[in-house]
């Protein structure tokens, strides 16, 4: 049993060892993790099916790999527990959804313009 855990976490150390640091600079550019998708809660803990992106600007623009991940509820922390394939629909509505905001972003300027001119 106890070869077992050690196997499962030598199995997560080389796994956040190949995906490597995430993170974005200032400026929003670098590689992040977007989604999730088939989560499930386990007392305190959550596990979740999350695609790690090419970022710029905060917008994810392309998809480098799949992870089922697990963190604690609250926590920013990710443990990544397996490599997954990527899944297009996961991918899809993070583009939507990221659209959206950036569509949000854009007719809110438009209309503060209009509203300024009319004035």
């Amino acid at each position: 049993m106890r070869s077992l855990k050690f196997a499962d976490e030598q199995k997560r150390l080389s796994l956040a060892d190949a995906v490597g640091r995430l993170g974005l600079s200032f400026r929003g550019n670098g590689r992040g993790v977007y989604g999730k998708f088939n989560r499930e809660l386990s007392g305190i803990s959550e596990e979740y099916g999350a695609t790690e992106f090419l970022v710029l600007s905060y917008f994810p623009l392309v998809p480098l790999g799949a992870y089922r991940v697990s963190r604690e509820q609250g926590s920013k922390e990710l443990q990544f527990v397996s490599k997954q394939p990527l899944n297009w629909l996961q991918i899809a509505w993070t583009w939507m959804k990221s659209l959206g905001v950036v569509a949000a972003v854009g007719f809110a300027i438009v209309l503060i313009a209009e509203m300024s001119r009319h004035r």
